[in-house]
């Protein structure tokens, strides 16, 4: 299964310049108050939820939800990976999880597990200064490490301070744990994982997890990079593909006249 996404491009870089704020601390246990995203046309079921490109993320969302069903395996836990970095995969992870975090009935939260890289957290206007490494080292509860937001019904559970082993936290018992209880509490998890040529995170990651989501920036990656990316993947199942920043072709006509429709379809609702 492949889904094409257009116009959207790599990760965001980190901010430049004034360092961000960052939450006051309160005491142990207490529910913080919700934080709000930073500004970025980026995060479009957010800016634009009417935009084709919002409702292609909502598409794919409406596929795993069919190949779940039709696998008899419901995909609640879903690795997000690339061949390497610069390929939109924390921003496809982002707006996904914004997407399905539309639907009232599913309670969606998006972990960031690269703990080489976190990159989740500067979707945030203001830093977070704990995150599920603090968890795991007991110097946090989970309760007071997940963030509500006020945008979105998203729930978001950011790294927090990097580890000098990442590989060794995520092959432990005491994490596998922490994703048992994150999948008992939650409807779906995503997990915005490492990319898979640099690091075994992500397949082992896999292994814990339902599937997992490979995202390939077209006109970036080689085919050679990729197959060689895919058999990196030895554990877990891949749901499908998704090809990032698409430039539009003469092949692709038809499509385009559809979300030209679609956005139609909208003003018209309004009028």
């Amino acid at each position: 299964m492949i889904w094409r996404r257009d116009n959207a491009g790599a990760d965001p870089p980190a901010p430049r310049g004034k360092t961000p704020e960052t939450e006051p601390t309160g005491p142990a246990g207490a529910r913080r108050a919700p934080r709000d995203l930073a500004p970025s046309p980026l995060l479009l079921p957010v800016v634009d939820p009417r935009s084709p490109v919002t409702e292609r993320y909502r598409r794919m969302m409406t596929h795993i939800d069919h190949l779940g069903a039709r696998d008899d395996h419901p995909y609640r836990m879903i690795v997000m990976s690339s061949s390497r970095e610069a390929e939109g995969k924390t921003l496809t992870s982002m707006n996904l999880a914004l997407a399905m975090a539309e639907d009232r009935d599913r309670k969606v939260l998006l972990m960031d597990v690269d703990l080489h890289r976190p990159r989740v957290h500067h979707f945030l206007l203001s830093k977070p200064r704990i995150g599920w490494v603090d968890v795991f080292e007991d110097r946090a509860d989970l309760e007071t490490a997940i963030l509500e937001l006020n945008q979105s019904r998203l729930r978001m559970l950011p790294a927090g301070r990097a580890p000098e082993k990442p590989a060794e936290i995520i092959k432990s018992e005491r994490f596998r744990r922490l994703l048992r209880q994150l999948r008992d509490r939650f409807d779906t998890v995503i997990l915005d994982a490492p990319p898979l040529m640099r690091f075994v995170d992500a397949n082992i990651l896999n292994s814990y997890a339902d599937g997992l989501v490979f995202v390939i920036r077209a006109g970036l990656t080689s085919r050679q990079i990729v197959r060689k990316a895919l058999t990196q993947i030895t554990t877990g199942r891949i749901i499908g593909v998704v090809l990032n920043d698409v430039r539009y072709t003469l092949v692709d006509r038809y499509y385009y006249r559809y979300d030209e429709y679609g956005g139609s379809y909208y003003d018209r609702e309004d009028r």
